[in-house]
């Protein structure tokens, strides 16, 4: 499955629009398509056929909390098929997405591989679709990484205008802090000018968009221009393409975009005067990326990892982990484990302890990790913060673990802990 995120920080670009119309073009082409609305707003949802109104229990928000606590997700779980008035539309698969995204945003701030929740909620869908479209949040934050993190491509809508042409600098900076660290596999596709208008502004932007880029990133041929039609067929929930396929904003198919690298000139002074960033200041090679990455995602095999030392939680062979063994034989583990190198060999598992047990009594052999390159007191931080929001913890182990989350963050801030021995070494680690 190809996923392609639909983004730009700024509202307003065409985002959901050209979601739901390549959406629907990919899907007459006989390709599986699923949208996923990645945005609080929900108007994906809407433009799908969801009304407003409706409070929906079922959204992507669910599927992010199942993730997080490591629940198994059933294989269709808040997956909605596109309405229309015109019995010819095509129906799409797609997740819808309502305010409560918001607040799940800033619960994701204190979880452990918070990027890459989207990521491990889509790896299920592998095998039932060909593509997966995502309709990203206008804002730089925790729910845009996350989309960058589970894309492929990334199209960027771009409306001809001075604002939109400044904040693109804002966009890929965030693309290439994600390609450095998280998703080295992530790649621009292309720039797709929307809205746009026969205007001195509007004809000088797009050829500052042309010759900035052109020459490195894929800048569609195809223009989107401005129409009434677009925002009566998304009062209507209908695609533009089949709600008036005469219409100057349906008759130029995404799919059929080329590259080209026109110049143009300037047309005064004033236009002159909004300078867009060069692109050798915003993306980098992937040489560079690789030597500037912090962590590493590779497969290694189970005999290698080994558990956090004085580790304080159990791992339990319950009815949860018979079905967390369940989900990985016919799923795999869908979120990677995060482990750190040992001195004496192999790695150290930092969180992931009941996905490791779970995946050797699946009988798997070698597991996805990401490499951390930290210390002591980091690594205990983040072990006690990983796993703290665990269901079934008993008070002890919590005492456990705050105890010896608080005497490393004392350590990290240059105070003496108030135990003589290190606190890793009081508890025993549970296999």
């Amino acid at each position: 499955m190809k996923t392609i995120a639909i983004a730009n920080q700024k509202g307003g670009t065409g985002k959901t629009t050209t979601t739901y119309n390549l959406g629907i073009a990919l899907t007459q082409q006989g390709y599986r398509v699923l949208m996923v609305d990645f945005d609080p707003q929900g108007n994906l949802s809407c433009y799908c056929g969801i009304p407003p109104e409706k409070d929906l229990d079922q959204t992507i928000t669910e599927l992010l909390m199942k993730t997080s606590c490591e629940k198994p997700i059933g294989n269709r779980e808040c997956v909605y098929q596109t309405g229309g008035r015109k019995e010819a539309a095509a129906r799409v698969d797609f997740i819808p997405s309502n305010l409560r995204l918001a607040g799940f945003e800033l619960a994701m701030s204190t979880m452990m591989c918070r990027e890459v929740l989207l990521k491990s909620c889509l790896e299920q869908y592998n095998n039932q679709y060909d593509y997966c479209l995502i309709d990203c949040s206008p804002s730089v934050g925790l729910l845009l990484t996350n989309a960058l993190a589970a894309a492929n491509e990334i199209i960027i809508p771009m409306q001809a205008q001075p604002f939109s042409v400044v904040g693109m600098s804002q966009l890929t900076s965030s693309i290439a802090n994600v390609q450095r660290k998280i998703n080295p596999g992530l790649r621009v596709k292309g720039i797709l000018l929307t809205m746009t208008e026969h205007t001195n502004v509007s004809d000088h932007y797009c050829g500052q968009v042309r010759s900035t880029y052109g020459n490195k990133i894929h800048v569609f041929t195809t223009e989107i221009p401005r129409n009434v039609k677009v925002q009566e067929s998304q009062a209507n929930a209908e695609p533009t393409i089949l709600y008036d396929p005469k219409s100057n904003s349906a008759k130029r198919p995404i799919l059929n975009l080329r590259r080209r690298y026109p110049a143009m000139a300037a047309k005064n002074k004033f236009l002159n005067a909004m300078k867009m960033p060069s692109i050798d200041d915003m993306f980098s090679s992937e040489a560079d990326r690789q030597r500037e990455s912090g962590d590493l995602v590779t497969e290694v095999p189970l005999s290698e990892l080994h558990p956090f030392v004085g580790h304080p939680f159990e791992v339990r062979d319950d009815e949860d982990m018979q079905k967390l063994v369940d989900s990985i034989r016919e799923n795999g583990v869908l979120t990677n484990l995060t482990v750190r190198l040992r001195a004496e060999g192999g790695y150290e598992i930092i969180s992931g302890h009941r996905r490791f047990h779970a995946a050797q009594r699946a009988g798997l052999d070698r597991v996805k990790v990401q490499v951390r390159d930290i210390d002591d007191d980091q690594a205990i931080i983040d072990m006690v913060d990983s796993n703290i929001q665990r269901e079934h913890i008993s008070p002890m182990e919590k005492a456990r673990a705050y105890a010896m989350r608080l005497d490393a963050a004392q350590r990290k801030r240059g105070r003496p802990s108030k135990k003589k021995k290190k606190q890793r070494k009081l508890f025993p680690s549970w296999e």
